[in-house]
């Protein structure tokens, strides 16, 4: 089955992005179509358009709309998790709720595997939500094909009021490959962990991909004025965890939005 999603909209200040090609980031909801967050919702990650998908085994999603609600020639389908679930978790609400109630799942040693193809090269930050609902005692064991050493992170827990790394999710960075056998190609999973319940089975809640631009702090594809307003606007110490702060660009992130970070979103202009 074959799954057509989404219109495109203009860029943010009347940009239009020169190719669909650099549209490659994406937030997307794991659950029944049309029950996805508002585009207004961040979660862990960046806000914007929040497809809603059921991504069980044999579903094909082809012209990904992204975060901005362009539509990209990216392609996506799964194989493992062959159901996908709602739960009612009190300890969650609002979008929270949306995002993390429902979920894909798997019972076997096949993960819930997510594989998107025809993306653009380069860097991307990966989020896999993977708390099983309702159930924090339940762990998950996440990785990404293309993050150097494809390390194992394991997710899950007592959900702390807000999105927490290791408790509703995990982080990851990738690189998509240019050419070979991987080249386009991101595969995400989320499988049970050894010594975990194949009859509990593994979730996978949703996922975000951001492709990482250096100094692009609204995710728009282009480092240019917007970007500068961000840092001054941004200006002084990083407000406490769990709150974002994305206008410290400056590598390494020191904590601190100040003339390091407006220098680098200069440096990278373009």
């Amino acid at each position: 089955m074959k799954i057509i999603i989404g219109v495109g909209i203009p860029g943010i200040l009347s940009v239009v992005l020169p190719s669909v090609a650099l549209a490659q980031s994406f937030n997307i909801d794991i659950g029944q179509p049309g029950a996805a967050p508002p585009s207004t919702y961040a979660a862990a990650g960046l806000a914007g358009q929040w497809l809603s998908m059921p991504c069980t085994q044999g579903v094909i999603v082809s012209n990904m709309v992204d975060i901005n609600g362009t539509v990209t020639g990216v392609q996506l389908n799964q194989i493992g998790g062959t159901q996908t679930l709602m739960a009612i978790d009190p300890a969650l609400s609002g979008d929270d709720a949306t995002l993390m109630n429902d979920y894909l799942i798997t019972h076997t040693a096949t993960e819930n595997c997510l594989f998107l193809s025809f993306m653009e090269p380069g860097e991307y930050e990966v989020l896999i939500y993977a708390r099983m609902p309702a159930q924090p005692t339940i762990l998950a064991n996440t990785n990404v094909d293309q993050e150097p050493g494809n390390p194992d992170e394991l997710v899950g827990g007592v959900w702390p009021g807000f999105h927490q790394e290791g408790i509703s999710f995990s982080r990851h960075t990738a690189f998509v490959a240019a050419t070979g056998p991987q080249a386009g190609k991101l595969g995400l999973h989320s499988g049970v962990p050894a010594g975990g319940s194949f009859a509990i089975g593994a979730a996978m809640n949703g996922v975000q991909i951001r492709r990482v631009i250096p100094g692009d702090i609204n995710g728009d594809y282009t480092v240019n004025v917007t970007d500068l307003l961000a840092v001054i606007a941004a200006w002084g110490p990083c407000p406490a965890p769990p709150a974002a702060c994305p206008a410290d660009v400056a590598i390494p992130a020191d904590g601190v939005v100040n003339i390091a970070d407006l220098l680098f979103v200069v440096s990278n202009w373009g």
